[in-house]
């Protein structure tokens, strides 16, 4: 009922998109959510705003489904999920650059860790979104899926995939000290 619906003009990536919508939000607390996720229900949205009301600066919703390139190399991977909850005025701290398209939660988990933030992790294994081979024919998908997997690993080019996947383990570890 009092959704705002934004239109670009055209695709700017997904870093550009969301921090339009973070702009345009009128709330200090900015919930971001994955919009094609299955079996999300009310208790897994109620889990991460009340984990982000135990005085975290972040939460993450650490979904069952994950690129399967992902799952391969971690089991599972917070990090990448687009599903989490923070302060819109954290966010604006966050030096995203003018280059970025999908490296969204790649800058976030970045500036968390740098900045010695405290974070959670809440487990949703029940939810998943349907990869792309599943959304297109099965060889188109399964080209998307490993692009995009390589797009968010090597965000910053090459180099940068060693650094991520560093982050990516940094998160898990801190998130669950079992591990």
């Amino acid at each position: 009922g009092n959704a705002k619906v934004i239109s670009l003009p055209y695709n700017v990536g997904k870093t550009k998109a969301v921090t339009r919508g973070v702009i345009e939000a009128e709330n200090p607390t900015i919930l971001f959510c994955d919009a094609d996720l299955i079996n999300l229900n009310e208790k897994h949205l109620s889990d991460l705003i009340t984990k982000y009301c135990e005085g975290f600066e972040m939460v993450i919703m650490d979904k069952g489904s994950q690129p399967w390139i992902f799952r391969s190399v971690l089991k599972s991977v917070p990090a990448v999920s687009g599903t989490r909850i923070l302060d819109k005025e954290l966010f604006f701290k966050i030096p995203f650059k003018d280059s970025d398209r999908f490296q969204l939660e790649i800058r976030i988990n970045d500036y968390i860790l740098e900045h010695s933030l405290p974070f959670a992790v809440t487990s949703a294994e029940e939810i998943y979104d349907l990869r792309k081979f599943v959304k297109y024919h099965f060889l188109e998908g399964l080209i998307l899926d490993l692009k995009g997997g390589l797009e968010v690993l090597a965000s910053d080019g090459l180099p940068s995939v060693f650094k991520n996947l560093a982050t990516f383990r940094k998160i898990k570890k801190l998130s669950d000290p079992s591990k």
